[in-house]
């Protein structure tokens, strides 16, 4: 069976099927969590508290990149509060810090702290056949920390995954006083915009981050994906580049690869860097590999073709 994760339904014309239970949903997407999201398995029906109530997590994921846990959810039914039950995990999650590191140490074997974790990039998924006009519109906000994902089978064996995707800019901020679990989380969650990272940047360097947004966009392979500190460019779950918007520049990180020793450089990109712009960048991580990247600056649209021949070395590499 092939799992796909798709921007539109590509497999339109293939007549679909059902699923017979919520736990084939589950045992599919846990079996291809990285190649899906990209996540790392941690655990499958994890029993939290919550005050006096226990609350069982289906899938428990760990997102590498951003340090943090994701929660993922299997619906059949469409009766259900998105957002009530998303704050409700996540608030569980807040609450029980130590028994979700105590269920990440025990699976991976690592030693690490709590505060190794950044909680506040946490997020839930909800994964389902359906979801009804009232769940899509109540996560139409721009910063709230959940995903919708709909699943469909076809009767060729192929699996599609489409993610609904908000269509507005407004906040969940001007919501939040009339409920009470979202208020206890504020502050805990963050959700970073595409908007709160280019804020205080000129409008010089946005016109260069529009350019190159534009034609990465235009490739059906490539996503974007916003982080906390930096959006980066993706293919295949596969960072192409990472951007961080300065006050009047674009700081763009190309990840060339590691270096070990057992292998040395061997499987590091080479870049052809012509005009000398790019600096190497590395950075030693706690297994003692070494994370190779090249830096590189963006301060106009003047800047983008020559940002394009670097980035598509990658692209194309991936």
């Amino acid at each position: 069976m092939k799992l796909f994760k798709v921007s539109n339904n590509i497999l339109k014309e293939v007549g679909r099927t059902n699923f017979n239970l919520e736990k084939e949903i589950q045992s599919l997407i846990e079996k291809n969590l990285k190649a899906v999201f990209n996540l790392e398995f941690i655990a499958t029906e994890f029993w939290v508290k919550l005050g006096a109530n226990n609350f069982r997590i289906d899938t428990l994921g760990y997102n590498q990149e951003t340090k943090s846990f994701v929660i993922i959810e299997y619906k059949k039914v469409k009766d259900y509060s998105v957002v009530d039950q998303g704050y409700t995990y996540l608030s569980a999650l807040i609450n029980n810090k130590s028994d979700f590191v105590l269920k990440y140490i025990n699976k991976t074997k690592t030693n690490l702290d709590p505060k190794d974790f950044d909680w506040s990039q946490s997020r839930v998924i909800f994964i389902s056949p359906t979801f009804s006009s009232y769940q899509k519109n109540s996560v139409n906000f721009r910063d709230v920390p959940f995903e919708l994902w709909q699943i469909q089978k076809y009767e060729d064996g192929h699996i599609s995954l489409e993610q609904h995707v908000a269509n507005s800019d407004q906040s969940i901020d001007g919501f939040k006083q009339d409920n009470k679990l979202i208020n206890r989380l504020k502050g805990e969650i963050v959700v970073t915009s595409e908007t709160d990272l280019t804020l205080k940047t000129t409008e010089s360097a946005l016109d260069a981050w529009a350019a190159l947004k534009s034609h990465y966009l235009e490739n059906a392979d490539v996503e974007l994906n916003v982080t906390k500190n930096y959006i980066s460019f993706k293919k295949k779950n596969t960072a192409i580049c990472y951007i961080s918007f300065q006050k009047s520049q674009l700081k763009i990180e190309i990840l060339r690869g590691y270096e070990t020793q057992a292998n040395g450089r061997k499987k590091v990109l080479k870049i052809s860097d012509l005009e000398k712009k790019c600096t190497e960048i590395v950075n030693t991580k706690s297994s003692g590999e070494k994370e190779i990247l090249s830096r590189f600056i963006v301060v106009s649209v003047k800047d983008v073709e020559y940002a394009k021949s670097l980035i598509d070395q990658k692209l194309n590499a991936i």
